[in-house]
């Protein structure tokens, strides 16, 4: 079975989430689950937009300094995310794509 990443990190997946806790289906301690996917769900859709509502550049400020503020953001959890106690080889490549992306739209 061929499944997209975006097919599970959406916002809809993040409300459903929220939604069991309110209803007390879930844990509360599921919220960061739902929280870590609607931030991935924003960073995929910023990283891989293909239209210009997505797109990072100058040309609106304040979608600029979204996008810029949730890059930085999922940068920051993949430097600071502890995962058996040691640096992962995926926290690297999150890292660089982000840099990556800054660099080449500044």
């Amino acid at each position: 079975m061929n499944v997209s990443l975006i097919t599970l990190l959406n916002a809809t997946v993040a409300a459903a989430i929220s939604f069991g806790i309110e209803q007390n289906l879930l844990d509360k301690k599921n919220e960061t689950t739902a929280w870590f996917l609607r931030i991935m769900y924003k960073w995929f859709k910023y990283m891989t937009g293909r239209y210009y509502k997505y797109a990072i550049s100058h040309h609106n400020e304040e979608e600029y300094t979204e996008a810029t503020a949730c890059i930085e953001s999922v940068m920051d959890i993949f430097r600071t995310m502890k995962v058996s106690k040691s640096w992962k080889p995926y926290q690297t490549y999150y890292v660089a794509k982000q840099l990556w992306t800054f660099k080449r739209n500044i």
